[in-house]
């Protein structure tokens, strides 16, 4: 089985003010954390938006297409692309400020696409649903290029709504603890510590 994994790192947080992708987390880029658990399933892997992320992690550089409105779907749909023209099964995506995802996650989200023959899973846990965290099938492509045409920037999830798509519950909120400020950063920090000392 052939799994793209897509990066999402286009935006800059102004509580950052740099690249959040950059920001360290132990010593290391909130991207590289997620890279890593995201390699051992990937059969290649990408990084939208961000040049410098890209280039740390030796992955492709997708650029959002030129005609599309600005968010995450315009990375989305030159992921699917690069994913379709592969001939890979799946796409993985995910943000760059999710560092402590579960290393099963994009297994448990095909298995759950495969039971329930979706096109889509998205991660949720009881504190919501992670839109970025999810998988796709390529031949989405053509569906959200249409979405897209129409010149807004619908929500993940009400593009989910339009498509056969399965929601996934993880046990651990913390899982997906979303960083986007200096404090989130220590949380992160205490919580990878915790982990790394389980046995």
């Amino acid at each position: 089985m052939r799994i793209y994994a897509l990066i999402l790192a286009g935006g800059r947080s102004s509580r950052f003010g740099s690249d959040k992708a950059l920001a360290e987390l132990a010593g290391r880029p909130l991207i590289a954390h997620v890279a890593d658990v995201l390699r051992p399933s990937a059969t290649a892997m990408a990084v939208s938006g961000g040049r410098e992320a890209a280039a740390m992690l030796g992955a492709l550089l997708l650029r959002d297409p030129a005609d599309c409105p600005k968010g995450p779907l315009a990375g989305i749909l030159a992921g699917l692309q690069w994913a379709e023209e592969s001939h890979a099964d799946w796409l993985v995506t995910t943000s760059c400020d999710v560092p402590l995802i579960p290393a099963d996650m994009a297994t448990r989200l095909i298995d759950a696409a495969h039971a329930s023959d979706a096109e889509l899973a998205v991660a949720r846990t009881d504190d919501g649903l992670h839109p970025l965290c999810a998988v796709w099938r390529p031949r989405l492509r053509a569906r959200l290029a249409e979405a897209l045409s129409r010149g807004a920037h619908p929500a993940v999830r009400q593009f989910a709504a339009q498509v056969h798509s399965v929601e996934v519950a993880f046990p651990e909120r913390d899982d997906f603890l979303n960083v986007n400020s200096a404090s989130d950063i220590v949380i992160a920090e205490r919580r990878l510590a915790a982990r790394q000392r389980r046995p």
